[in-house]
């Protein structure tokens, strides 16, 4: 576990492990890597994405239409849809109350890696 996803560069290190999670070997494939990022905000609720959830993601630095990203932007992290259509990207909410992100200036926009599990826990 490397943090919050709402704020923050999730650098893959030993000094920034936040915990760790048991997850089962078939969610993952060898010879990638692959951290987790605990979520803040509500934006994705509609895609089973909820406030306090563990998000697992595999480290990419490119993402296909529709995957669900952690993408760096202006120094902050945020979990969206990917969509890019000719040259222009947008990072896509799953929830109506939030906008769409048109990233301007590429030099300030980054993949940090696709989302490919979400755990939740029950108190």
């Amino acid at each position: 576990m490397l943090g919050k996803v709402a704020a923050g560069y999730p650098v893959l290190s030993d000094q920034n492990i936040d915990g760790t999670l048991l997850i089962d070997a078939s969610l993952i494939k060898k010879g990638f890597k692959y951290f987790g990022l605990k979520v803040r905000g509500e934006s994705m609720i509609d895609d089973g994405i909820l406030e306090g959830d563990t998000v697992i993601v595999k480290s990419q630095k490119d993402a296909i239409n529709n995957d669900i990203i952690i993408a760096m932007l202006d120094n902050d992290t945020t979990v969206k849809k990917y969509f890019k259509k000719n040259d222009k990207i947008e990072l896509i909410p799953a929830n109506k109350n939030f906008n769409t992100i048109f990233v301007k200036n590429k030099n300030d926009f980054s993949i940090i890696g696709k989302v490919v599990a979400v755990f939740r826990t029950y108190n």
